[in-house]
């Protein structure tokens, strides 16, 4: 007959996740197509919100040192939203600080 408090509220918040989760997801996509016209060093696919966060594991400096034998010493990571230039080796170092 009557809905329990503590159940209608799960509903409401259930409904509220489904109908903003589209949009997010959405609004990250047409920023990522916004990113790519620049000349971005590559770098994995990010996920929406965690970035590439998920690659990184429990040991960061062996998921590095993997990346960069695929994608080369200078790669793009996102940790989380924020944009982030991995240079890893001493050569691609010095010539990122020299110029």
């Amino acid at each position: 007959m009557f809905t329990p408090p503590k159940k209608m509220q799960l509903t409401i918040m259930y409904c509220l996740f489904v109908l903003l989760l589209p949009p997010v997801f959405l609004f990250h996509a047409f920023r990522r197509r916004r990113v790519a016209k620049y000349k971005l060093p590559p770098g994995p696919t990010p996920l929406p919100l965690i970035g590439n966060l998920h690659q990184l594991g429990e040991l960061p400096h062996h998921s590095l040192h993997r990346l960069s034998q695929k994608y080369g010493p200078v790669m793009l990571l996102y940790l989380g939203q924020l944009p982030t230039l991995i240079i890893s080796g001493a050569k691609a170092a010095s010539e990122v600080l020299r110029n």
